[in-house]
């Protein structure tokens, strides 16, 4: 059964069971997104009425710390299960959450009916938490669970399809948001959590339909590879034997092994025996091990395809911070938030010179977020998969902080609300239709410590950590707009030269990766071929 033609165009030549996976994929992104988005308007309302305002600002800083014993605690599952299985985990757990909180908001003493707002009433703060660490839990977990499961040909296809689905979800959410004179707030939220509840059904039909398959594969392969890795460690230690042996001159050594190669019999002279027992053992070992590390490099063992995770708590983090391609993925994945945390305050500080009224700014925001989602939607259902298929994941890396440096000097030059309105609308459709794919396909070449542990680390902390940061350098200079103006956009310029350098290192470590995971591949289709 052949694919429509314009499908083709727009995603390339996708097989029938690709478009099947992609198409279960959107629909859980589609949940996912749509109900973080029609949570998102909720927050801070729920936030206002329950505890205050003027407590926000400490919510925004407490939500950097909380965040860490809850990565440490995502750490800990993924040792313990399944990737489905987390799916089911966490979102069954966010959905009770949340239905727990829905009920709680129709109390006449805890709920929204009581309006006196006090630092000490936990329903407020609990919603601001939960659904701040759900849009970076589950949705990190989601692109985690894809990339586990994908190859870079097949997501060169079928990512943009993943993205569609995810800004469908971004326009349908806070619009249903709209509606809480008539479905009020508890009732949005109930919503959402059978969106949520939507995602696990979703999760175990892909299961059903194509996950157990690739996972019967997949446990194949890791017997076949396991059982290679014996014969070559064996054939190995034979040939060490011999070395030493030689070396020695006290005989001639005699190894036999039996057919299956399962148990070895090693036979030397009396004296190589009796320095084999003192001390060769750990010679030899230590020599292949030396060997192992002068064959692999840091980034080559980042990328094995290790089939179960490393169990500990900081695995993670340790790899982040020793791994210069993850280093430079953390550097894509957290520079623009730097950049767009400043430019975000140029414009709302445009936006509130013009618009003085909190109605009229409310409109203003709002048609920023309809339009930069219909535009995200538009670049990813028409242009993602195209670029990514015809330019290359390298050049995709690059066009994003050029279009930032551009836009960045036009606001330089004009500084006015409608060349900062459209610069937005432009960089943030640009980066979630683009840039945001573009960096989950980093993870495809690696381990799956790296695709669930350390991008728990690079999504949850480090968009957190980024943000702070631009809130930093935006802190000194939002006292005068003019300052802020013309000192920000340079100092965000500043940002997108180390944002580029970074991205032609991930770029060209990318493609050594990539063309070392599909070697691998080849090698082991022709294996199973025999």
């Amino acid at each position: 059964m052949a694919l429509p033609s314009m499908c083709k165009l727009l995603y390339g030549d996708l097989s029938v069971q690709e478009a099947k996976k992609f198409g279960l994929l959107a629909l859980m992104f589609f949940n996912i997104i749509g109900s973080y988005w029609l949570l998102r308007p909720l927050k801070d309302g729920i936030f206002y009425t329950i505890v205050g305002l003027e407590y926000l600002p400490y919510a925004k800083m407490l939500s950097f710390i909380v965040i860490v014993p809850l990565i440490l605690v995502y750490s800990k599952l993924v040792d313990l299960y399944s990737k489905h299985w987390l799916v089911y985990i966490i979102a069954s757990s966010y959905a009770a959450l949340f239905a727990i909180v829905a009920l709680l908001l129709l109390s006449p003493t805890v709920g929204l009916a009581n309006t006196d707002a006090s630092p000490w009433r936990v329903l407020g703060w609990v919603t601001y938490f939960g659904i701040e660490s759900y849009g970076s839990i589950v949705v990190a977990l989601f692109w985690s669970f894809v990339a586990s499961c994908t190859s870079s040909g097949s997501a060169k296809k079928g990512y943009a399809l993943i993205v569609t689905g995810g800004q469908i979800g971004s326009i349908l959410g806070p619009s249903l948001a709209t509606q809480t004179a008539t479905l009020t707030i508890p009732g949005l939220v109930f919503v959402a959590v059978m969106g949520i509840l939507t995602v696990v059904l979703l999760t175990n039909y892909y299961m059903t339909q194509v996950g157990n398959a690739e996972l019967d594969s997949a446990a194949k392969e890791e017997a076949r590879e396991e059982a290679e890795e014996q014969a070559n460690e064996a054939a190995k230690y034979q040939r060490l034997q011999r070395k030493t042996a030689a070396d020695m001159g006290e005989g001639e050594g005699e190894i036999s092994a039996d057919d299956s190669g399962d148990s070895l019999s090693v036979s030397l002279s009396s004296e190589a025996k009796s320095l084999s027992v003192s001390g060769d053992d750990d010679t030899l070992e230590s020599e292949r091990e030396r060997a192992d590390d002068e064959r692999d490099t840091p980034v080559k063992k980042t990328a094995k395809r290790n089939k179960k995770t490393t169990p500990g708590l900081l695995v993670g983090l340790r790899l982040l911070v020793t791994q210069r391609y993850l280093l430079g993925i953390f550097g894509i994945s957290t520079i623009y938030e730097v950049v767009g945390t400043i430019m975000d305050y140029q414009m709302k500080m445009l936006a509130k010179e013009v618009y003085s009224s909190p109605a009229a700014y409310t409109s203003f925001l709002a048609s920023f977020g309809v339009a930069t989602n219909t535009l995200s939607f538009c670049i990813a259902l028409l242009g993602t998969s195209y670029l990514m298929r015809t330019l290359g994941l390298r050049v995709c890396l690059l066009i994003y902080p050029c279009a930032v440096g551009a836009v960045l000097f036009a606001v330089f030059m004009f500084p006015v609300l409608s060349v900062v309105f459209l610069a937005q609308v432009s960089l943030k459709g640009l980066s979630y239709a683009l840039n945001n794919p573009s960096k989950e396909m980093l993870y495809l070449p690696t381990s799956p410590d790296v695709k669930f542990k350390v991008k728990s680390w690079i999504d949850m902390f480090g968009g957190r950590s980024a943000k702070a940061t631009g809130a930093m350098i935006v802190t000194p200079l939002k006292q005068s707009l003019e300052r802020l103006l013309y000192m920000g956009s340079l100092l965000a310029l500043g940002w997108v030269a180390l944002w580029l350098f970074v991205a032609v290192y991930v770029g060209n470590q990318f493609t050594i990766l990539n063309r070392e995971h599909e070697a691998e591949e080849a090698e082991r289709a022709k294996a199973a071929a025999k």
